[in-house]
């Protein structure tokens, strides 16, 4: 197989969420091996959704889109060059072609791979991209031009450390010639952008930098805010509230220092849309923030509210 498929890749033998220790191995051995062929196959005969949810969980993860030492964003060693798309069946239920996305795929010149998820409703795409400095920038805009074809890509994608779970499809869509990926969208259309415009739209200005700033924060100092359950659910209504969609991002970015799901941070997030955020506000998120950054930090953040003396001009101290 073409040496792409060589690329090395974190593997995490225990899953998820277990020990196990971290290990080198390619990309062949997660996306092309029939290794997991036969608990693969048990697990999508499995009648009971939760039982079938259940088994997926024990199965070892790997990291597409690189080499970590550890489990979060800020443990990224090396990228592999790599961007990976979930597309499930669930999201795409009105694609009359869903089915047949792997014959469909080829058209799209910049996909290197297409199989089935573990469970087998579900597809997994790999594109290899030009700039892994751009790896969230290029996400969004595959997000838009799959979008533009009636797919929806899970958002979690955007996370350079989403794992994914092995799998096994007999016949994948491999193309080893797929051209890198090298777009992004204008200025104009992304959440960044988005978020500045809220001030027309009836979210204040200072909300969107506030919620920008202390993201950064978290980044920056790789502290987590959100503290247990019951906290990061009011923190993730909060941000829906306040900023709906666009509040998103920020709650993959201030949920990956603690115990962070992916998946789970975006079903939850997308449950605290659908409900409003459940009458909570902005003050809920800068109550929790101050309680996790500290009166100190949060007054500098708070007083300063200048994105290049806070965040940028201290990285290069």
């Amino acid at each position: 197989m073409n040496s792409i498929f060589q690329t090395q890749v974190s593997f995490y033998p225990s899953g998820v969420n277990g020990g196990g220790g971290i290990k080198k191995v390619s990309l062949a051995d997660c996306l092309l091996s029939s290794k997991w062929r036969d608990v693969v196959n048990t697990i999508r005969a499995e009648p009971d959704e939760a039982e079938q949810k259940k088994m997926k969980s024990q199965l070892p993860c790997f990291t597409p889109s690189g080499l970590f030492t550890g489990k979060k964003a800020c443990d990224l060693v090396e990228h592999s060059g790599f961007i990976s798309l979930d597309l499930d069946e669930k999201d795409n239920r009105e694609c009359a072609d869903f089915r047949e996305l792997k014959r469909l795929i080829k058209e799209c010149p910049n996909v290197t791979y297409c199989g089935l998820s573990v469970r087998g409703k579900g597809y997994v795409c790999l594109v290899p991209i030009a700039d892994p400095q751009k790896h969230r920038d290029y996400f969004r805009a595959l997000c838009a031009d799959f979008a533009a074809c009636g797919l929806k890509v899970d958002s979690s994608g955007a996370d350079v450390s989403r794992k994914r779970f092995v799998s096994y499809d007999p016949e994948p869509y491999i193309n080893t010639a797929a051209a890198p990926y090298d777009h992004v969208l204008p200025c104009e259309d992304r959440p960044e952008a988005r978020k500045m415009a809220n001030v027309f739209s009836g979210v204040p200005a200072m909300e969107g930098q506030l919620a920008e700033c202390i993201s950064r924060w978290a980044e920056k100092t790789e502290k987590d805010i959100t503290g247990g359950y019951p906290q990061w659910f009011e923190i993730l209504c909060a941000l829906a509230s306040t900023f709906g969609e666009d509040g998103r991002d920020y709650a993959h970015r201030i949920s990956q220092y603690g115990d962070y799901d992916p998946g789970e941070t975006d079903r939850q997030y997308t449950e605290c849309l659908e409900h409003g955020g459940y009458n909570y506000t902005f003050a809920t998120f800068l109550y929790y923030a101050r309680k996790g950054m500290g009166d100190e930090e949060y007054g500098r953040v708070r007083a300063a509210l200048d994105f290049e003396d806070i965040i940028f001009n201290d990285k290069e101290q």
